[in-house]
C-alpha cells in the first residue's frame, strides 16, 4: 500500500500536477503531515469505515488541491486509495464526460453500489458534492474508460 501511494505522489510531482509545497506539507485535521503520510494515515483510519464514508473522505482529500483543468490523474489516485481502503476494484470505473456548461472534457471516477445497481456515484474535481450520475445534470457521459 505505502509504495503504491508513494509512487502516485512521485508521479504527480514529476508531471507537475502538484508542486513541491503541496507535497511536502498537508494539513489533515491535526498536525501537518507530508502528503504521503496523510494519504497513508487516511487509508489506515478509514479502511473499516462504511463505503460511503471512504468515498466522501477520499474525494474531499483530493478536491482540496487546486483545480487545474482535467484532473484525470486524481481519478487514478482516488481509485487506488479506495482500493487500498477495501472497495472492490470492479466497482470503480473511470469515465470520460463533458461538462454541459463549460464544455470541458473531464475524467471522473464512478463508484458503483456494492450489491449491484447501475446508478454510480460520481467523484470529480469539479464539484465538491458526491451525487449519483443520474442526478448530475451538468455532466454528459461520453464513455466509461476502465473497470478493474
Amino acid at each position: 500500500m505505502k509504495y503504491k501511494l508513494l509512487a502516485l505522489l512521485s508521479c504527480f510531482l514529476i508531471q507537475g500536477y502538484i508542486d513541491a509545497a503541496e507535497a511536502s506539507s498537508y494539513q489533515v485535521a491535526g498536525p501537518e503531515l507530508t502528503m504521503e503520510e496523510a494519504m497513508t494515515d487516511m487509508v489506515i483510519r478509514y479502511q473499516y469505515a462504511p463505503d460511503h464514508e471512504k468515498v466522501r473522505v477520499v474525494n474531499r482529500f483530493f478536491n482540496r488541491m487546486p483545480y487545474r483543468g482535467d484532473m484525470g490523474w486524481a481519478v487514478q489516485a482516488k481509485k487506488e486509495m479506495l482500493i487500498d481502503m477495501g472497495i472492490e476494484p470492479d466497482r470503480l470505473w473511470a469515465a470520460h464526460v463533458k461538462h454541459r456548461k463549460t464544455q470541458d472534457d473531464l475524467t471522473v471516477l464512478l463508484v458503483y453500489p456494492e450489491h449491484g445497481g447501475d446508478d454510480a456515484l460520481v467523484l470529480d474535481s469539479f464539484s465538491p458534492g458526491i451525487y449519483p450520475l443520474s442526478q448530475r445534470r451538468d455532466l454528459f457521459l461520453i464513455r466509461t474508460i476502465s473497470g478493474s
